[in-house]
C-alpha cells in the first residue's frame, strides 16, 4: 500500500467509503513470511500489488514475486477472500502485432518471468480451492508521484540536471496513467467471473523519442 500503484488505489477506495487496510514493508509487514500475515482476517477482497519491480539478476526478486505471491494466496484462500494480482507485460517484446490475452507468453527477463510463475499459482489456487483470482497485466504507468527507475520521472530528472541518456529511442511503449488504471482495478470489484485474465493499458504505442520529445516541449 505504500508503492505508487498502491498509494493511489488505497486513497481512491476510501474515499469511496471502502474499509481499507494497506500492508506494507513501511508498516513492517513482509509478505515473504507468512506468520507475519496471518493476523489479518476477514476481508472480501484482496489487492496483491506487493513485487520487486526492478528487473535483476538477482534471485531474491523470486523470494518477494513468486513465495510471496504464494503466501498471499494463501491468506485468500483462508479468508475466502477474492484476489485481484497484479501482473505485468508477461508477453515479450513487441513483434509488429498487437498482444491481447489469448497471446502465447514470453516473459524476456527475471521480473516479467516471476510474475508470469505468480500467474501460475494463482490459476493453481483457482483450479485445486476454487479461490477467485482476476489478473491484471498492466503496461507501463505513470503519473505524479512515481519514483525514480521509471522512464518519465527519469526523463525528467535528467533534464532537471542537464544530462540525457536516452537508449533504444525509438523503442515503442504502452502508457496508460495512474487514474485510469486504478480506475480499471476498482472495477473488478465488480467482475463475475471466477478467474479471469484482463490487460490494462492504452492500446497504442509510442516512442521513448516521443516521449521525451513531449517533455521537452512542455
Amino acid at each position: 500500500s505504500s508503492g505508487f500503484i498502491g498509494k493511489n488505489l488505497c486513497n481512491n477506495l476510501i474515499s469511496s467509503e471502502y474499509d481499507v487496510t494497506g500492508i506494507s514493508l513501511s508498516n513492517g509487514i513482509d509478505i515473504r513470511n507468512e506468520d507475519s500475515l496471518k493476523k489479518f482476517k476477514g476481508y472480501d477482497t484482496i489487492f496483491h500489488l506487493a513485487a520487486l519491480t526492478k528487473n535483476s539478476d538477482n534471485i531474491s526478486i523470486y523470494d518477494t514475486n513468486v513465495l510471496g505471491t504464494m503466501n498471499i494466496l494463501n491468506l485468500a484462500k483462508t479468508n475466502n477472500s477474492e484476489l485481484i494480482y497484479l501482473s505485468s507485460n508477461v508477453y515479450g517484446k513487441y513483434n509488429g502485432k498487437k498482444f491481447n490475452e489469448e497471446s502465447v507468453e514470453n516473459p524476456v527477463n527475471t521480473y516479467t518471468h516471476s510474475k508470469f510463475l505468480g500467474e501460475k499459482l494463482c490459476k493453481l489456487y483457482n483450479v485445486n480451492f476454487s479461490l477467485k483470482v482476476i489478473i491484471a497485466r498492466t503496461s507501463n504507468i505513470y503519473g505524479p508521484g512515481q519514483s525514480r527507475g521509471f522512464l518519465i520521472p527519469d526523463i525528467i530528472e535528467q533534464l532537471k540536471n542537464d544530462k540525457m541518456i536516452v537508449k533504444n529511442p525509438k523503442s515503442k511503449r504502452d502508457f496508460l496513467f495512474i487514474d485510469d488504471l486504478v480506475e480499471g482495478l476498482i472495477s473488478l470489484l465488480e467482475h463475475k467471473k471466477n478467474f479471469d485474465i484482463i490487460n490494462f493499458c492504452f492500446g497504442e504505442g509510442h516512442s521513448v523519442e516521443n516521449v521525451l520529445n513531449c517533455i521537452l516541449n512542455i
